[in-house]
């Protein structure tokens, strides 16, 4: 008697493993978790590279903005310059490389690569002479750049003839194209002046009418002249000579 109760209890316990067994792997199979790796996709927003290089071409001339950088260039060639990721009207850039000297690039048409602030914007450039800080990479003359747009004759002018010797000129704002100037072989008698007094004169901005004088002048720094042209006023109540012909 007390042999059976052994036997059954033993078999009791068998079955009982045989169950729990059969429910842990059964539940295991239909139940089984299954580890998923997710990997998330992420858009990005089409923007300009802080590294991203820019070309511009165009010529170098005062800033007018010292505060940024003595030079800027200027008179884009539009057909061979690219601000990337920029949607502006872009009439310059201001040059910035403390190990170039832009001085010995005055007046003449270059290529230069570079960069500007990343988070540069339309509003920014429109309130800052259409203009931007550019860092350069890289200069170099070229010979492609387009044709300077001369001035316009105002109805208040009047012919001039002047001889002396043509200087460069620093400009008193970026947008101000007071690049040259002509010292005078001898002093002159200004009448024409915003205060309507006569006085003497030493010097008097010149501006070219046409892209082959501004060649001529580009040509004759340095050199003594004659040039007639048309007395009119111009920025801030200063007159200048719009050149007509320079011998």
């Amino acid at each position: 008697m007390r042999l059976k109760s052994i036997l059954f209890g033993i078999l009791a316990v068998i079955a009982i493993i045989a169950v729990a067994t059969y429910i842990f792997v059964g539940t295991k199979k239909e139940t089984g978790l299954k580890i998923v790796t997710i990997t998330p996709t992420v858009t990005l927003l089409p923007t300009r590279s802080a590294n991203s290089t820019s070309t511009l071409m165009g010529y170098v001339f005062t800033s007018g903005k010292p505060a940024t950088s003595d030079y800027q260039i200027t008179y884009l060639n539009h057909s061979y310059s690219n601000l990337t990721g920029v949607i502006a009207n872009i009439e310059g850039a201001y040059l910035i490389n403390s190990n170039i000297d832009f001085s010995a690039y005055w007046g003449k048409c270059v290529t230069i690569d570079g960069t500007y602030p990343s988070n540069i914007n339309s509003a920014d450039i429109e309130s800052d002479y259409n203009r931007v800080a550019f860092n350069v990479v890289s200069i170099q003359e070229s010979i492609l750049c387009a044709l300077v747009p001369g001035g316009t004759i105002a109805t208040d002018s009047h012919s001039v003839t002047f001889s002396g010797t043509v200087a460069k000129n620093d400009r008193p704002a970026p947008d101000i194209t007071y690049d040259f100037k002509l010292i005078l072989d001898t002093p002159q008698l200004d009448s024409h002046n915003a205060q309507g007094i006569n006085k003497s004169i030493t010097e008097v901005l010149i501006s070219p009418s046409n892209a082959s004088n501004f060649n001529q002048l580009l040509g004759k720094v340095g050199q003594g002249v004659t040039i007639t042209g048309n007395w009119v006023s111009g920025f801030s109540e200063t007159n200048y000579v719009l050149v007509e012909t320079i011998n």
